[in-house]
């Protein structure tokens, strides 16, 4: 078992749903200047912070690229977008972090925008009290990717990095958290989880409202019936199943979940999908009664691309899945707070 101290969570994405206006107004923006962005590209910019995101666009258009002047003209078809449709929050985020609070788990906020835009938002929907310490892309030096942002969040909340759960929706945001040495949850938003992050994660959840109930699954016990000292009820923190520790299925299950991914992803399998998830995570369930001669490693499961989306992963009850190769933790230095001022990245 390991313990979780603290929840680092990005903010686009994860807890409120604004990825999917990016997703629509960088296209618009650079087309308003004569540029071409397909969705792909658009999907690639998700927390990509400084100096990534204006190196990116370079890459793309030429040396020419004026991304200042685009970037502000997508700020404000984003501002006109929140101002006509609002600002939803995550389902199960108030939740989350209140159950999170309760357990005396620290929190923090570690987000590709800069911090006027931040609070604004945090303000507009009543999460501004929510967090121990918030951290955004103006006070440290490289955005996301880059694993800045961790290693100052971590040193603001006091903790170790392997000590620390990071809630992400993009690649960019995961690889910024797995190269701090967090313990990376993945949450679809936009995308499932692509072959570049797979590696990185701890787990993949399809809800934060699923994610609690990982929490809640290993609260005041580890899996396989004894006591975890560490994980009682009031001490500052919750034992989590360790990578690879309970990581174990059925033949029969693993089998089930390879075929998964023969399954074409059109509305007409939905169903039998998700039927097939459901009976493979209520074999999981049933792990402890299996003989150890019986399962394999739980890895063979993840095969299945269809275990990455929401859709696939919760089937309403809440489950979440663990990762059998969450990351090492990567040494690194601390980076001296800052304030580098408006930041040119990706948001």
């Amino acid at each position: 078992m390991e313990m979780i101290r603290a929840v680092i969570f990005d903010l686009d994405g994860t807890l409120i749903d604004t990825e999917k206006y990016y997703r629509v107004c960088w296209p618009k923006a650079a087309g308003h200047f004569g540029y071409h962005m397909s969705d792909e590209q658009a999907l690639s910019l998700r927390s990509l912070g400084r100096p990534f995101a204006p190196e990116q666009f370079k890459a793309w258009y030429g040396e020419a690229f004026d991304y200042g002047k685009v970037r502000a003209y997508r700020k404000e078809l984003m501002e006109a977008c929140i101002e006509e449709n609002g600002i939803l929050i995550k389902p199960g985020a108030v939740e989350l972090l209140a159950y999170l609070r309760s357990r005396k788990i620290v929190t923090a906020l570690a987000t590709a925008n800069e911090r006027e835009r931040a609070l604004r938002y945090l303000d507009k929907i009543g999460l501004s009290d929510c967090f121990d310490r918030i951290v955004c892309a103006d006070m440290v030096e490289k955005g996301k990717p880059a694993p800045d942002i961790y290693h100052f969040a971590c040193e603001q909340l006091k903790e170790e990095p392997q000590n620390c759960m990071a809630v992400e929706d993009s690649p960019n945001g995961a690889k910024s958290a797995a190269a701090a040495g967090c313990k990376v949850v993945y949450i679809p938003d936009q995308t499932p989880a692509d072959e570049s992050v797979k590696p990185l994660l701890f787990a993949c959840c399809g809800s934060l409202s699923a994610l609690q109930a990982l929490f809640e699954d290993a609260d005041c016990s580890c899996r396989d019936g004894r006591t975890c000292e560490e994980g009682q009820r009031g001490t500052a923190g919750i034992c989590v199943p360790a990578a690879g520790a309970v990581h174990a299925v059925s033949k029969e299950t693993a089998a089930r979940a390879a075929a998964l991914s023969a399954l074409a992803p059109d509305e007409a399998e939905l169903e039998e999908s998700r039927r097939d998830m459901e009976a493979m995570l209520s074999y999981i369930d049933r792990l402890k009664e299996l003989d150890t001669a019986e399962i394999e490693p739980l890895s063979h499961v993840f095969e299945a691309e269809n275990a990455f989306r929401e859709d696939a992963v919760t089937n309403g009850d809440g489950s979440a899945m663990l990762f059998a190769n969450a990351p090492a933790v990567k040494d690194g230095g601390i980076p001296v707070p800052m304030t580098i001022g408006e930041q040119e990245d990706a948001k």
